[in-house]
């Protein structure tokens, strides 16, 4: 899960800004592209450190990648779709 102590934040907080900050000078059209590339090269980098490659680092790799879709969907996506459902009404009557 991604609730780390507030004293382990601490050192991400500023290149979390700066990332913030580069991506609203990218145009709206490449910004999917560029985020999946920042994200793709942090996962190489970390997971595959020394040229080093075996299936329990991509198990480890994939597992970050599908806590995150999971994490994405629990605290922003469903709570859209929960008002969304009340104000166009529900597809199950």
């Amino acid at each position: 899960m991604p609730y780390i102590k507030s004293e382990d934040r601490i050192k991400w907080r500023g290149l979390i800004d700066l990332l913030d900050a580069v991506f609203k000078t990218v145009p709206e059209e490449r910004v999917d592209g560029e985020m999946n590339f920042v994200i793709s090269t942090l996962l190489n980098r970390v997971y595959e450190r020394d040229g080093k490659r075996c299936y329990k680092d991509f198990n480890r790799m994939m597992g970050v990648l599908s806590c995150a879709t999971h994490e994405a969907y629990r605290r922003r996506i469903g709570p859209y779709e929960d008002i969304k459902i009340d104000e166009n009404g529900d597809i199950v009557e």
